[in-house]
């Protein structure tokens, strides 16, 4: 689900171009939005009454997770165009029962919005008071504010899914109290991209605790009462037991002598600290528990000790004596797949904790010596000609390391300047032959292959697909095979595709690979992009319907081409019209229902395929039903390409007015702005600004308003 709140205060500068009249009538109005979420998966991340444990495993007695949230589900995403506060309110009774008595708070957890200019800040409040229903709302006294400095956004997208979470360590952690309330979230800065931040689970919302709102406008809020929206803030706290975190130190040596810059490292905690010039390392802030610490060092061997005890009441010394590291020989044999009997002059890299490199003789054997033992290197392996050889996970122990045989794969150039041109109809392909150079292992014909080379350049395969299949060779059309290379290394190579004419109309790429001996296929060169269009047959464009009350469709479209010389108008498979060369048509006499229109252009060769609209009649026959009330009604279709029919009734004669905006509340289209009846109506949008210009894909949100009402839905505009 998401809301949409516009206040009338702060507004960002996306939202500045709308009116004064405009930001009055938004001022705190909320259109609330069905995102259809099954229970079970909302049952399925039920989060426990107390203590949230969800995805911290490590939380015990004395690190406790507590927050009203009652679900991990992202629920709601809010658009907030005035500063903001959300809290989560905690009583003593509650303190108690989460088991908080005696702890500190060290960190604030919320689930931000969309966007990433707006500013957060942390507030802790103590001493307030409040209550469910109407009870007035008092946060006591602010005892912390932080900015937060980074934080990660949800999407539209994560709605329904379990939210993402930014964590912030507070600067100071701050004793809970057992005799007055807690108060802990956020306030909240727009930014310039008008999003909002504020996120709320899936509910059911705890009514005067789980989401209290602070606006400017409106002062302190229960927002159960003042929304009517049963669901809470996405906040959590974090409670830590006081001495819960304790410091690691020693020092590294090696035969009596301290080593300076030697790593530490807690690889449970991710945490690696350096040693000083005194060979002095200390570790603050550990998290009490039993670790492995591993100190190492560039030429000496590391070492572990296991079981080292972090406490909360006093530091931990754990010391490490390293042994000079002997270095090894790593050795090898580079053979191409064209020349068996050894590669000469491969370049070799072994890199990792420091790297090496060399180069093979004319056998193809290469040794590096003086590696250090005990790490994991990558091996790398390039040559002119041959496909680079990758092996990240080289481990190196105590003795020389001979690594075999390792074989490279000769590269097989494509084909250069590949050209494909409309032509008569037919597309006409011209390439170039493959870049042969006297270093390259691949020679154009087979009497110059030379010892060390066993394959040579054979002929062409040509390819062709649509654009949307061109990252997926298994849907290409093989459409010619073993085309001959010719007697010149430079002269260009031509192919027609002749069956161009009878493809689909739609965009293509043509693929040409160079083929080797045994069948072996280089990369393919990739043709230009070519529109295939259906000649002289192109049908109306922008077909719109709209529906006139009490029983009229009026349909317009554009003329295609000046060679039409007319039109046939259906509904619904039926003949309206035979042939006419009007460029609109009103149709009469409909009765509630859907009906799809079709326009077929007429040319002296034959007809164009159909443009088709489907107008939806949202009245009784004869239009007798009196209007009961004010109604905005859902967008058809939706989503929708390229227009879409919003249909409204008006109980009370007035101005009515319906505007489009987009997802960052930017106004994109006046629809309709005039004085209507009583009556029932539609309006058709068809993707197009006040400017003229075609709008792009995404979600839109339309309003209605007339002095006695205002309403907002969404669409869905898909290219």
């Amino acid at each position: 689900m998401k809301k949409l709140i516009i206040g009338i205060l702060m507004l960002s500068l996306t939202i500045g171009m709308l009116s004064a009249q405009m930001r009055a009538t938004l001022a705190h109005k909320i259109e609330k939005i069905e995102n259809d979420i099954p229970k079970s998966t909302v049952e399925n991340h039920l989060l426990p009454e107390k203590g949230i444990l969800f995805g911290t495993s490590s939380l015990d007695e004395r690190n406790i997770q507590f927050s009203h949230t009652i679900s991990n589900i992202l629920e709601d995403i809010w658009i907030v165009l005035e500063s903001f506060e959300a809290m989560q309110r905690f009583t003593p009774d509650q303190i108690a029962a989460f088991g908080l008595s005696g702890h500190n708070l060290s960190k604030v957890i919320f689930a931000a919005g969309i966007g990433t200019a707006q500013t957060y800040t942390i507030k802790v409040y103590m001493g307030g008071s409040g209550g469910a229903g109407n009870t007035t709302l008092n946060p006591g006294t602010l005892v912390h504010q932080q900015l937060v400095t980074s934080y990660t956004p949800n999407t539209y997208g994560g709605i329904g899914s379990p939210a993402i979470w930014t964590e912030v360590d507070l600067t100071t952690e701050i004793p809970i109290p057992s005799d007055q309330e807690l108060w802990i979230g956020y306030h909240m800065v727009p930014g310039s991209d008008g999003q909002g931040p504020p996120v709320t689970d899936y509910g059911n919302g705890f009514d005067g605790h789980g989401y209290i709102i602070w606006t400017p406008s409106g002062g302190w809020k229960n927002g159960l009462l003042w929304n009517g929206y049963n669901e809470n803030w996405m906040i959590r706290g974090l409670a830590v037991m006081p001495g819960s975190t304790g410091t690691l130190t020693g020092a590294v040596t090696s035969d009596g002598n301290a080593l300076a810059d030697a790593e530490v490292t807690i690889a449970d905690l991710g945490i690696t600290v350096l040693t000083n010039a005194s060979g002095v390392y200390t570790m603050t802030d550990v998290p009490v528990g039993t670790y492995s610490v591993t100190a190492s060092k560039l030429g000496y061997m590391p070492a572990t000790n296991n079981g080292v005890v972090i406490t909360g009441d006093n530091a931990t010394t754990s010391n490490f004596t390293l042994a000079a590291s002997s270095t090894v020989a790593v050795s090898g044999v580079i053979k191409g797949s064209d020349a068996l009997q050894g590669l000469d002059g491969a370049n070799i890299t072994l890199t990792g904790i420091t790297d090496y490199a060399t180069t093979s003789n004319a056998s193809g054997s290469f040794t590096i010596p003086g590696v250090y033992p005990g790490y994991t290197y990558h091996l790398r392996v390039t040559r002119y000609g041959y496909m680079t050889y990758d092996d990240p996970d080289i481990e190196v122990g105590t003795s020389d390391l001979d690594l075999g045989e390792i074989m490279v794969l000769e590269v097989m150039n494509p084909p250069r300047n590949l050209v494909a041109e409309i032509v008569n109809h037919k597309v006409e392909l011209q390439w170039l032959p493959p870049d042969f150079t006297k270093d390259n292992v691949w020679f154009s014909q087979a009497s110059d292959v030379a010892d060390a080379n066993t394959r040579a350049h054979e002929g062409y395969n040509v390819y062709r697909t649509h654009i949307v299949n061109l990252e997926n060779p298994s849907q290409w059309d093989w459409i010619a095979e073993n085309i001959p290379i010719g007697n010149n290394e430079d002269e260009p190579v031509f192919y027609i595709d002749a069956q161009f004419p009878a493809l689909d109309a739609g965009q293509y790429h043509y693929i040409v690979k160079a083929v080797y001996t045994n069948g072996h296929e280089s990369t393919g060169a990739i043709s230009n992009l070519i529109t295939k269009i259906t000649d002289a047959l192109a049908p109306p464009e922008l077909l719109t319907g709209s529906f006139i009350y009490p029983d009229q469709v009026q349909l317009n479209w554009i003329s295609p081409s000046s060679d039409v010389i007319g039109y046939r108008i259906e509904r619904d498979g039926i003949v309206l019209v035979a042939n006419q060369t009007a460029t609109s048509y009103l149709d009469n006499g409909l009765i509630e229902g859907e009906y799809t229109y079709q326009v077929i252009a007429i040319y002296d060769i034959g007809e164009s395929f159909p443009a088709k609209v489907v107008v939806r009649i949202e009245t009784s026959e004869g239009g007798d039903n009196p209007v009961l009330m004010t109604t905005l009604k859902r967008n058809y279709p939706n989503p929708f390409n390229p227009s879409t029919t919003i249909a409204f009734e008006i109980k009370e004669a007035g101005v009515v007015q319906i505007d489009i905006f987009n997802i960052r509340g930017q106004k994109v289209k006046s629809l309709v702005h005039e004085h209507m009846d009583i009556g029932r109506y539609s309006a058709v949008w068809t993707g197009i600004d006040d400017n003229g210009h075609n709008v792009s894909s995404g979600m839109y949100f339309y309003q209605m308003r007339t002095e006695s009402f205002s309403e907002i839905k969404r669409m869905v505009l898909m290219k």
